[in-house]
């Protein structure tokens, strides 16, 4: 009888200090490398993911079709989901944003802490072929927010950034 009325006192003395117990469970993101099917190419390709608490399918960021740079699309798409989490984990990773870097002048994709920030050589997530135009892979990956297309930007494809945040809710 003692222990019920001092559980009751205490649950009293938290509800009137206004603690609660918290029901809001924190946002878990994990960036991973899967397999995607291209119906362009007819075949399956290594992918760059990102799985989230806030949903129960992951979302396929960007497909890898090429080797570039020595590396082939597997160890691309590996190295990229390594850069992705550490840019997350590290909160560096609000947006995704285009820029041309400054050591080689070629097309890369950074991650950044806030949206006015310069996309630069110190956050680059992957570089890009000299064809390639890195605005595209911004636009690719916002109509993914915005439900214009399903998929992933293929890698070997507004300046508008991406507000991850918003992309994985």
């Amino acid at each position: 009888m003692k222990i019920i009325i001092l559980a009751t006192l205490a649950i009293a003395e938290l509800i009137m200090l206004g603690v609660q117990p918290s029901t809001a469970n924190p946002l878990t993101v994990r960036f991973y490398c899967g397999q995607s099917f291209d119906t362009a190419r007819n075949k399956i390709l290594p992918t760059t993911f990102v799985a989230t608490s806030a949903r129960s399918e992951s979302i396929a960021l960007i497909r890898w079709g090429s080797s570039f740079g020595g590396y082939s699309p597997q160890v691309r798409c590996n190295m990229v989901a390594s850069k992705f989490q550490t840019a997350w984990t590290g909160g560096n990773l609000k947006f995704i944003k285009s820029g041309v870097s400054d050591r080689t002048g070629q097309g890369i994709i950074c991650g950044t802490a806030d949206r006015q920030q310069k996309c630069d050589d110190s956050q680059i997530l992957f570089t890009l072929k000299n064809h390639q135009d890195a605005k595209n892979i911004i636009a690719n990956i916002n109509n993914i927010r915005s439900g214009k297309t399903s998929g992933p930007s293929p890698q070997s494809a507004g300046d508008s950034p991406v507000d991850l945040e918003e992309l994985i809710k």
